[in-house]
C-alpha cells in the first residue's frame, strides 16, 4: 500500500539515483545514445563522496521505516555498506583516517545508484 508522507519522497529520491545510475551504465553500453547533462555529471563528479553518503544515510532511515518486511533488512544492510563506502573517503579527506578504499570507478558509483534507487523505489510501496 502507499503511505504517501514516507513514501513519495522515497520515491523520487528513488528515481533520482536510479536515473544517476542507470543512464551512465546503458550510456557506456552503447544501449542509449544520451547521457546526463554535463552540469549534473560534472556536478556529481565534485561531491560523488558526498552524495553517496548522503543517500546511505536515507536509505538507512527508510529501512528503518519498513524494517518488518524483508525489503527493509536488505536496505538496511546495503544502506550501511553504501554509508560506509561513501564516509571513508571523505573521513580521509579530512585526515580523520588514514586509509581509504581501493582505486574508485565511475562504473561503481553507478551501480551503487542504481541498486539504492531500486530499493528506495520497492520501499515507496508497503507490501
Amino acid at each position: 500500500m502507499w503511505g504517501a508522507p514516507k513514501s513519495l519522497p522515497s520515491l523520487i529520491v528513488g528515481l533520482l539515483l536510479l536515473a544517476m545510475g542507470l543512464i551512465p551504465i546503458l550510456n557506456m553500453m552503447g544501449i542509449i545514445g544520451f547521457a546526463l547533462p554535463e552540469i549534473l555529471s560534472g556536478l556529481v563528479s565534485k561531491i560523488i563522496f558526498w552524495v553517496v553518503a548522503v543517500a546511505g544515510l536515507y536509505l538507512i532511515i527508510d529501512a528503518f521505516m519498513e524494517f518488518d518486511e524483508p525489503i527493509g533488512k536488505v536496505a538496511l544492510l546495503v544502506g550501511i555498506l553504501v554509508l560506509v563506502i561513501g564516509l571513508i573517503p571523505l573521513l580521509q579527506q579530512f585526515g580523520i583516517i588514514g586509509f581509504g578504499l581501493p582505486a574508485r570507478s565511475a562504473i561503481i558509483y553507478n551501480i551503487i545508484f542504481a541498486v539504492e534507487g531500486i530499493l528506495l523505489i520497492i520501499s515507496a510501496w508497503n507490501f
